[in-house]
C-alpha cells in the first residue's frame, strides 16, 4: 500500500510570522487559507508535495463550536496559546478506507473517514479525507492519515499555479528526516513498522524509512516530534527556532 510522508504540523500563535522566518531563510513560504468550520488557518512551505503547515486559532468562536468533531483541529485550542509545539504528521495514501479498516482489523480505535475541505488564497475550495487514531495520553501521538481529492500530478500542477509552490523549487529543498524523542525508541519503531507497515532502515539506532524520508527516534522525555531537518544543496547548516521547536537545515553539498 502506496505510503508518503504529507505534511508536519507545528501548532503556533503567529502564524504570518512563522512563515517569515522561513522566509528570511530564504526558502519558499506562503499563508495558505482558512478552515472555517473549525476557526484555524494555517501558513504552508511545499517541499515537492511534502510540506510542513503551521496551524494557528483564526476564530476561537468557530473553534468552539466545532469541538469534538476533527482531532487534529481540535488540539489548536487545546495547545494554544500555552503551548505552541510541532506534533502530528500526516502519511499520504490513495487507499484511507482500507488504512482504517486495516488498523481498525488491529484494534486500533480511529475516527473513521473524515471529509474536509478549506479554500486557498484565491477562494478555491480544497478537499481531502482524514484518518485519526486515538492513542492514550501517555504515548508517543499516532501519524495521521490523509487522501487528497485531486491525484498528486493535478496537485502539483495547481499548487505552482497559486504560486504555493515554485517553478523552481527553493535549493531543491526536502523534508529528510524527522526526530522524535520518546521513554521507549525501540518499543515505538517497532510498532509503528508493524502497524502501519513502514520499513525499518536500522535496528540499531531506531529507524523507520517511509518512501525516503527518515523517521529517527530517540530517548528523551518529550514523548513526540521534536525535529524537522531540511536538506539543501545551497542551505547554510544552522538551526532555527519557530516558538520553541527546532527545524534543522543542512547543506546536502
Amino acid at each position: 500500500m502506496n505510503m508518503s510522508l504529507d505534511h508536519v504540523v507545528h501548532y503556533v500563535n503567529d502564524v504570518p510570522g512563522a512563515v517569515e522566518t522561513f522566509k528570511q531563510e530564504g526558502i519558499h513560504a506562503v499563508m495558505g487559507g482558512s478552515h472555517k468550520q473549525w476557526g484555524t488557518h494555517n501558513g504552508l512551505a511545499y517541499f515537492n508535495l511534502s510540506y510542513i503547515e503551521w496551524l494557528g486559532i483564526e476564530d476561537e468562536s468557530s473553534l468552539k463550536q466545532a469541538y469534538g468533531q476533527n482531532p487534529v483541529f481540535q488540539d489548536a485550542g487545546v495547545l494554544l496559546p500555552e503551548s505552541p509545539v510541532l506534533h502530528k504528521f500526516a502519511i499520504r495514501t490513495s487507499h484511507i478506507e482500507q488504512v482504517c479498516q486495516s488498523l481498525e482489523e488491529k484494534g486500533i480505535r480511529t475516527s473513521g473517514v473524515l471529509a474536509n475541505s478549506r479554500q486557498d488564497r484565491k477562494g478555491r475550495s480544497i478537499r481531502w479525507k482524514m484518518l485519526i487514531l486515538e492513542n492514550s495520553p501517555e504515548q508517543m501521538p499516532y501519524p495521521f492519515f490523509i487522501e487528497w481529492e485531486e491525484s498528486d500530478c493535478e496537485r502539483l500542477k495547481k499548487l505552482k499555479e497559486s504560486g504555493v509552490i515554485p517553478e523552481r523549487a527553493s535549493h531543491d529543498i526536502r523534508i529528510s528526516e524527522l526526530v522524535f524523542h520518546t521513554s521507549s525508541p525501540a518499543d515505538v519503531k517497532d510498532e509503528w513498522a508493524s502497524l502501519f507497515g513502514i520499513q525499518v532502515e536500522d535496528d540499531e539506532v531506531n529507524t523507520l524509512n517511509i518512501d525516503g524520508v527518515r523517521l529517527v527516534f530517540r530517548k528523551g522525555i518529550q514523548n513526540r516530534l521534536t525535529s524537522v531537518i531540511l536538506e539543501g544543496k545551497l542551505l547554510d547548516d544552522k538551526r532555527i527556532k519557530i516558538e520553541g521547536s527546532e527545524y534543522k537545515l543542512v547543506s546536502s553539498c
